[in-house]
């Protein structure tokens, strides 16, 4: 029986030892299977927010991570923070290489200072499209409120900054953004308003999409009697390469108003129309 015990002791020590030993090769090992899975595959994108899925979309109406300082804020899964900050690193490499590519291709003279260029652009490319790892929807969720008073009452937050890049080149456009909301049941911390347009401009935007965009956005979350959004930017792709308009400026306008809301804002739903130039009819023209 001592002999039996001493004989199991002795299998059960070497299974715990063959296991130490072989726990940090299997690691190694799973480490370089994916990097090859990253190099051998230039084309799949990976997804900053969860790094299983592919070509993920925009991440508002799923799992409400968000990532900040290249940290994510996730309260179900606090223990991947590392996990994440490496695909990111393998994201802004990928994307170096490929700026590097096109520097080369471009002709354009090496020198010193453009040693670093393309791994600043990746940094500051996945900056400016940090958008579509952010949830909108818990941003509204958690400052919303139930309003005190029932009055009539129109809010109005002006000359929200605005940056964010064109769809079709790539270039900065920059302007103004104002929102104004009649509430209904409930109101929004002031703040939030300009979070939620920030989230949207920090993607590859059409102006006309981004005021669609931030309005759409409140009037499902705060569900108001009446809300307007306005933008007025300057694009850079006008503004200095094409037509070349130093001064052009765009203005886009998107609203909503409620069945209940309706009555009492008619004379902003005037006020919209009288924006738009009317044009002589045909009769008049001709008499």
């Amino acid at each position: 029986m001592d002999a039996y015990v001493e004989k199991k002791q002795v299998n059960e020590d070497y299974i715990l030892s063959m296991r130490k030993n072989e726990t940090p090769n299997i690691l190694e090992n799973l480490k370089k299977n994916q990097l090859n899975n990253f190099s051998n595959d230039t084309t799949q994108s990976i997804s900053v927010v969860n790094p299983k899925s592919v070509n993920n979309k925009n991440s508002d109406d799923e799992n409400g991570n968000i990532l900040k300082d290249e940290k994510k804020i996730d309260k179900d899964n606090k223990g991947d923070s590392n996990f994440i900050i490496n695909d990111l690193e393998k994201q802004t490499n990928q994307i170096s290489i490929n700026i590097l590519n096109i520097l080369k291709a471009s002709n354009i003279p090496n020198c010193d200072i453009l040693k670093r260029t393309n791994k600043r652009f990746a940094k500051a490319f996945l900056y400016l499209t940090e958008g579509y790892n952010m949830n909108v929807k818990n941003i509204i969720k958690k400052s919303i409120y139930k309003r005190k008073y029932k009055n009539n009452s129109l809010i109005k937050i002006k000359d929200i900054h605005v940056y964010s890049l064109c769809k079709h080149h790539l270039l900065p456009f920059e302007g103004l953004c104002d929102i104004e909301y009649n509430p209904d049941k409930y109101i929004m911390g002031l703040s939030k308003f300009s979070r939620v347009t920030d989230i949207y401009a920090r993607r590859l935007q059409l102006q006309e999409d981004l005021t669609n965009d931030i309005c759409n956005a409140l009037k499902k979350y705060l569900k108001p009697l009446y809300i307007k959004v306005t933008i007025k930017a300057k694009h850079l792709c006008i503004n200095m390469r094409g037509v070349k308009e130093h001064d052009a400026m765009t203005v886009t306008h998107a609203s909503y108003v409620s069945k209940r809301g309706t009555n009492c804002f008619k004379e902003h739903i005037n006020s919209l129309e009288n924006e738009i130039p009317k044009l002589d009819t045909p009769e008049k023209a001709l008499s």
